[in-house]
């Protein structure tokens, strides 16, 4: 008769679960960091790229709070359409006919985040199951 002895795989799936409760708190702060710097970066790039006609639009950029919904954390990065030039991200970023090409900025600034924000996930998630193991 053979025999298979599951205890180790519950005694891992009880700790993964205890585990999982602190995961969604802590890893908020890697999505708030990682929509930080892509704020900075827009902005450098736009004042970089920008002409004269843009000298407000970089102070418009900004984000919101991380918020969880759907098993995920989720912060948008965007212009306040509220504040001076903050409605011309569009134009500035695809190009319009009132400039010549497309700056691409916000495109650049995510391209220049994503690898930090990859390798941050991935590091989470080893100590996250590093601690299960150690628990």
């Amino acid at each position: 008769m053979a025999h298979f002895d599951l205890s180790e795989v519950r005694d891992l799936a009880r700790d993964l679960e205890a585990v999982g409760d602190n995961a969604q708190r802590d890893s908020r702060d890697i999505v708030s960091t990682a929509a930080d710097r892509v704020t900075r970066q827009w902005q450098r790039n736009v004042r970089e790229t920008g002409e004269a006609y843009a000298k407000w639009y970089w102070r418009a950029i900004g984000h919101d709070a991380p918020q969880w919904a759907d098993g995920r954390w989720t912060s948008i990065v965007k212009p306040d359409t509220s504040l001076p030039q903050g409605n011309m991200s569009t134009g500035f970023e695809y190009g319009s006919i009132n400039q010549t090409y497309p700056h691409m900025d916000a495109h650049r600034a995510v391209d220049a985040e994503e690898e930090r924000f990859v390798r941050a996930c991935r590091d989470f998630g080893r100590n996250v199951l590093w601690a299960s193991v150690r628990a």
